[in-house]
């Protein structure tokens, strides 16, 4: 499926979801690097294989079950994604949203966090809405963009089965070394960027205020998580990404 989204140029952003891939319309042939891309550019690389081996043998389970668990676990985090956008938009996308088995007791809480967005005064200006920046050619999808006010929230879904803030063993990598290799931060780099692409390419320009949160949902509870701003840390990537 090609979804296309009109940027503030009056161009058009692409999204290829088989392809993975985002360009602008007028020119395909220039493909660009997706935000989550970019972000883990700067974090030591995951090794899918060697990670669930170690995490099998250390905690005595079979490695294969432990694979298809996390694999199941994303597909778990779609899912949340998709019941999220049809309850924000109304409209079914992607596949079938199903509520049973595990995803029912998710899919509860993602509707008294969406129960929460509204009673707050909070408004929808996007779900799924892709993003494009043709000068450093990085396209992104974010999970939601909403209005109060003067300010523009974005928010972004998480299922993992914690958000964790710290890890004394590794770190990010130059220009962001300083930054220990969590999820939490790699989240809060991705709110980040996205925030980065909206003010300079025009999106939303009476914004006054771009507020960033995480909304972390569990089987049984769902957490809205601040997120710091590191637009000093996206100019330093930024500029890490021109020299190479």
């Amino acid at each position: 499926m090609l979804i296309k989204q009109i940027h503030p140029s009056k161009r058009i952003v692409c999204f290829d979801e088989f392809k993975h891939i985002y360009f602008m319309e007028d020119k395909p042939y220039i493909i660009f690097t997706s935000v989550t891309k970019f972000i883990n550019t700067y974090f030591p690389k995951f090794d899918f294989n060697l990670i669930s081996l170690r995490y099998a043998e250390k905690n005595g389970l079979d490695v294969e079950e432990v694979r298809q668990a996390w694999k199941d676990k994303a597909k778990l985090g779609t899912k949340v994604h998709n019941y999220a956008s049809f309850l924000l938009t109304g409209k079914q996308i992607y596949a079938t949203i199903s509520n049973s088995g595990e995803e029912k007791h998710y899919f509860k809480q993602v509707k008294q966090a969406v129960k929460a967005l509204y009673f707050f005064g909070l408004q929808v200006e996007c779900s799924e809405c892709i993003l494009g920046d043709p000068l450093w050619k990085i396209g992104g999808t974010t999970d939601i963009i909403l209005r109060y006010q003067d300010s523009i929230h974005i928010y972004d879904w998480k299922t993992s089965n914690e958000i964790k803030t710290e890890n004394v063993y590794q770190t990010a990598l130059p220009p962001i070394a300083h930054l220990s290799d969590t999820n939490f931060n790699k989240y809060s780099l991705q709110l980040n960027l996205y925030e980065y692409i909206m003010r300079n390419n025009g999106y939303f320009p009476w914004a006054k205020q771009f507020i960033k949160r995480i909304i972390h949902v569990t089987p049984t509870t769902y957490t809205f998580i601040d997120v710091p701003d590191l637009q000093k840390e996206i100019k330093n990537m930024l500029k890490m990404k021109e020299i190479t």
